[in-house]
């Protein structure tokens, strides 16, 4: 209530000068307004003495001004009012968890309402039992005195054996306690030892995560780069076999070049022999028109005598003459030119002679005609029919030996121009190849060059793998005699452990004989263990009873129920057995356990960039949950060590409990101390958790999972919540009970030790 009114006299005071800015800005606002709507009468009124156009234009500027201003004093009273909407929000959230504060304030209050209805029932308890040990002291005075009596002369003689059993106490009291020192601080060294372990153990296994995962990659990349060097091998070879065919296509080529290179020089020798024949040809030709002459000229004489019967004898032999010089050349070029091109020139040669033949028939049958008998009817001689004969058969041999001597060039020209054509086409092929040679190099030693790369790279990275495989022994190793001097030091602390509980039970014998010796009527009643455990097994099917029962809610009932009977049991029989609060802890924290493996299986494996900061929120549970498991793990350690602790020593009355007892018991009150401040830090943690489970667990969440759509995922984050709350409750009231326990315990000791 307090801090509610301080709250709003706080808002009084702010909003007051709030109000006073207001009346004064409302002020300026009307004043500006007035202003603006004066100019504006003064100038729409056309009745004025004089009008100066500067002053109405400043007159005009400074009333749209002061109008600007009050649109912008407008806004800025929006902008304001939104801020102040804005702290009005903050407040009431800083009011909410303020309730929420006070709320957890109250249960507080009740925790520690049961811790001290704890404490008061078992202080009646301590009162009613010192009632009964003061009625035993009173009865067992009276027999002392009785016995003091009977006994005085045995006294002196028993003050002098307890004089010298009070030295030999104080001597072994002086070693213990020097074995206790040496104890401390080999348990110092040894949790100094556990610790550089611990870490030494961590860093190694951080080392050979890192390690494994090298290998891991090391592994893939000599994969990965055998497979490439499967494929440059295979490409290699294939360059090879390219080689190969473009080797052999080489020499192909050059086998070729030499080829034509000899049929070029074939060419040209057949070119040089055709020219000979044809000159020899030429000159035949002129031998044969010459003889020919003189043979027309042998047969003028005959003419006269034979003039219808041997002229076509004579056109007959001149005929046959002309088929024999023919025959002759034909047979001449043919034994010049061997094998394809002699059956080519074969048939040529047919064609032309035949040619020949037709251009003779042609000729002879105009010759026929002209001289026919009729020609000598007509009345020419036959001496001039003669010469003109003579002189046609030599213009027609002149004529067909240009005309052969054209022809013949002419094909001579067509070979060597096709012989030019292929010489050039071989050239152009031959050059195409030696290109493709060139490039086939330059790929193979690129291939070769990689190939080199790709040994050197296989070569280091077997370097790099055999000085892993090194390093991942001598770690072993390393590990191995951390792991065998942990065990050495183990033992040497298990023995020392046992040599001093054999001690301290030899003492407690002692002790027990000489309690023996003078308290002869003083019985301790001790509980088997047969009955030890059937008291156990009857709390817990109580405890699976209530549980079966009821829900998750009857749990604190049950709890209460349980402090109520343990306040009416005596504090020997009911302390640290079976802690049904402990039970409710640890069933809530496997239920977080659950429910965060259900939100696992529900985001799966999947890469969307939206369930990132969900992702990141169930690591972080996850790590609230393990804190809470190691806070129960801890605490369950604490109060199992306390349990043996009683039942070691349940035989032991209260007055006899030695130093050594009181010390543990603070030790255990330390130990519960530190337990309580990591409670309270994971509680401060909590508080985060919780703010980040609201925001996080939001209903749009369930749309991208892979849930039903009936999921509610508000009310799972609140049910989180609710449990986060009931499991950092219950570990506080825990702790806090074994805190009100060993607070009480040890009152009772510092009274009993007064009185």
């Amino acid at each position: 209530m307090m801090e509610e009114k301080g709250m709003s006299k706080s808002c009084i005071v702010v909003s007051k000068p709030r109000d006073d800015d207001d009346d004064d800005s409302l002020c300026a606002m009307y004043f500006g307004m007035s202003c603006a709507l004066f100019t504006l009468n003064h100038f729409s009124s056309s009745s004025r003495a004089f009008k100066d156009e500067k002053m109405d234009n400043k007159m005009i500027q400074g009333s749209v001004n002061l109008l600007g201003l009050l649109v912008w004093r407008k806004l800025q009273e929006k902008e304001r009012i939104g801020s102040k909407n804005e702290l009005i929000r903050k407040l009431e959230a800083a009011e909410k968890e303020i309730i929420e504060l006070k709320r957890a304030r109250s249960e507080d209050a009740k925790g520690n309402d049961k811790v001290a209805s704890i404490y008061a029932a078992q202080e009646q308890s301590w009162f009613a039992e010192r009632r009964k040990l003061r009625h035993q002291i009173g009865s067992l005075l009276n027999d002392l005195r009785i016995l003091d009596r009977r006994k005085n002369e045995t006294i002196s003689d028993l003050d002098k054996k307890m004089e010298v059993h009070v030295k030999s106490r104080e001597e072994d009291e002086r070693k213990k306690k020097e074995l206790e020192e040496k104890l401390k601080s080999a348990e110092s060294v040894m949790e100094e030892m556990r610790e550089l372990n611990k870490s030494k153990d961590d860093e190694h296994s951080s080392e050979l995560l890192k390690h494994r995962t090298a290998f891991i990659e090391l592994v893939s990349n000599q994969r990965q780069l055998e497979a490439e060097l499967g494929r440059t091998v295979k490409q290699v070879e294939g360059a090879k076999q390219q080689l190969e065919f473009l080797f052999d296509e080489k020499e192909e080529a050059l086998l070729m070049v030499e080829e034509l290179a000899v049929e070029v020089e074939k060419m040209r020798n057949e070119s040089e022999q055709k020219d000979k024949i044809i000159s020899a040809m030429v000159r035949k030709m002129k031998v044969d028109s010459s003889g020919i002459l003189k043979e027309v000229k042998l047969f003028k004489s005959k003419r006269k005598t034979e003039r219808l019967g041997s002229f076509p004898g004579s056109r007959n032999e001149r005929r046959s003459l002309r088929n024999l010089l023919s025959r002759q050349v034909s047979s001449r070029l043919l034994e010049g030119f061997p094998g394809d091109e002699n059956r080519e020139l074969n048939n040529k040669l047919e064609q032309r002679v035949a040619g020949f033949d037709d251009l003779d028939d042609e000729v002879r049958k105009g010759i026929e005609d002209d001289y026919s008998p009729q020609s000598e009817q007509h009345g020419f001689p036959a001496e001039c029919t003669d010469f003109h004969d003579a002189t046609r058969l030599d213009e027609w041999v002149h004529a067909e030996a240009e005309k052969y001597h054209n022809a013949v060039e002419k094909r001579h020209q067509l070979e060597l121009e096709a012989l030019e054509e292929q010489i050039r086409m071989k050239d152009d092929k031959l050059e195409a190849c030696r290109w493709k040679l060139v490039s086939s190099e330059v790929e193979s030693k690129k291939l070769h060059s990689k190939t080199e790369e790709h040994n050197q790279e296989i070569s280091q990275l077997k370097d790099d793998n055999f000085r892993l495989e090194t390093l991942l022994v001598n770690r072993e190793v390393e590990l191995k005699n951390l792991k065998d001097q942990i065990s050495i030091q183990l033992n040497n602390f298990n023995s020392q452990k046992s040599k001093k509980n054999s001690s301290h039970r030899r003492d407690l014998s002692m002790n027990e004989g000489d309690n023996n010796n003078g308290w002869s009527k003083f019985k301790m009643s001790k509980k088997k263990p047969a009955e030890q455990e059937e008291e156990k097994k009857e709390v817990v099917q109580s405890v699976s009873k209530h549980t079966s029962s009821t829900s998750f809610s009857s749990i604190e009932d049950v709890e209460e129920k349980h402090v109520l009977e343990s306040s009416k049991v005596c504090l020997n029989k009911t302390k640290w057995k079976v802690d049904l609060h402990a039970l409710g802890v640890t069933y809530k924290i496997k239920r977080l356990n659950q429910q965060l493996l259900m939100l696992d299986r529900l985001t799966g494996n999947q890469d969307n960039s939206d369930l990132k900061g969900f992702v990141m929120l169930l690591c972080l549970l996850k790590k609230q949950v393990g804190r809470y498991q190691t806070l129960q793990e801890k605490t369950d350690e604490l109060s199992k060590r306390m349990g043996e602790d009683l039942n070691v020593k349940r035989g032991i009355s209260s007055s006899k409990r030695t130093k050594e007892d009181k010390r543990k018991l603070e030790h255990f009150l330390e130990e519960t101390f530190q337990l309580q401040r990591f409670i309270v830090a994971t509680g401060q943690k909590l508080m985060e958790v919780q703010s980040k489970i609201a925001a996080g667990f939001v209903a749009e969440i369930t749309n991208e999972l892979d849930g039903p759509s009936n999921f509610d995922m508000k009310r799972f984050g609140d049910t989180m919540q609710c449990l986060f709350k009931d499991v950092q409750r219950g570990l506080e009231v825990r702790v806090s009970r074994i805190i009100g326990d060993l607070e009480g315990t040890l009152a009772y000791e510092g009274i009993h030790f007064l009185k």
